[in-house]
């Protein structure tokens, strides 16, 4: 799991999480990473294609069904936007404008509740599963250039 491969990374390998690991998580890998990153000191927070909350998502996929009910079977654990805010370290959030899984606007969302310095990355004509394939070389440069100026020293 996520903590037992950061904690191996840390304690094992020796890397200095503020420096130099970058925490990432893509869909629901988002949620995870989002948890990791209110827990754990890193250089930075990459999120792709990751929604709101699972309630939201819920919502999305069974708007018929009350939201009483749908409040009842979610729980607060991915809950992403409530946590990402205390994120204090830059944030990157990169959402593909045709993905059909998660709306793009939940991407635009998290970007919104995220804490300065953060940066939107919308990748053209993308859906859920193909943002590096259609976002092509310009997808790498943007991450790239994300992680490459993050300003580490104090």
């Amino acid at each position: 799991d996520a903590e037992a491969a950061f904690e191996y990374l840390v304690s094992e390998r020796g890397v200095d999480s503020e420096t130099e690991l970058v925490l990432f998580g893509r869909s629901l890998g988002a949620a995870v990473a989002v948890e990791m990153a209110v827990r754990h000191q890193a250089r930075a927070l990459i999120l792709e294609s990751g929604f709101t909350s699972v309630k939201d998502m819920a919502h999305r996929a069974f708007p018929f069904l009350p939201s009483n009910v749908l409040l009842t079977m979610v729980e607060a654990r991915f809950n992403t936007i409530s946590k990402i805010g205390n994120v204090d370290y830059p944030v990157m959030v990169l959402h593909g404008d045709q993905d059909e899984i998660v709306p793009f606007e939940l991407g635009l969302e998290l970007v919104e509740a995220a804490s300065d310095p953060k940066l939107f990355y919308r990748i053209q004509g993308a859906g859920h599963n193909d943002t590096y394939d259609v976002g092509g070389e310009p997808y790498f440069e943007a991450l790239r250039e994300f992680i490459l100026g993050i300003d580490v020293g104090s």
